[in-house]
């Protein structure tokens, strides 16, 4: 697990569940993407953690702003339905 985001309102975790050196068609692990306000969190993997992967690179490609990257976040609040305890 490698944290990868942290801010006041969310915080994004890498998890690796397979060696890096394997080909991307069978590794294995996700994100997990947790809103602290709301104390509920979602866990994305295969090809919504490719595409949530991809959307995130561009924004830190286009976008110095973390404002940006809170309002991506933002939208996978309404998926959020695991409530995670501190």
């Amino acid at each position: 697990m490698q944290l990868l985001y942290n801010s006041e309102n969310f915080s994004v975790i890498a998890v690796a569940l397979t060696e890096q050196n394997q080909p991307q068609e069978v590794q294995r692990g996700g994100y997990e993407i947790v809103n602290k306000l709301t104390g509920k969190g979602i866990y994305l993997e295969g090809d919504l953690a490719r595409k949530f992967q991809r959307e995130v690179q561009q924004i830190a490609e286009q976008s110095d702003e973390q404002g940006d990257l809170e309002d991506y976040l933002q939208n996978y609040d309404e998926l959020m339905h695991r409530v995670v305890q501190n």
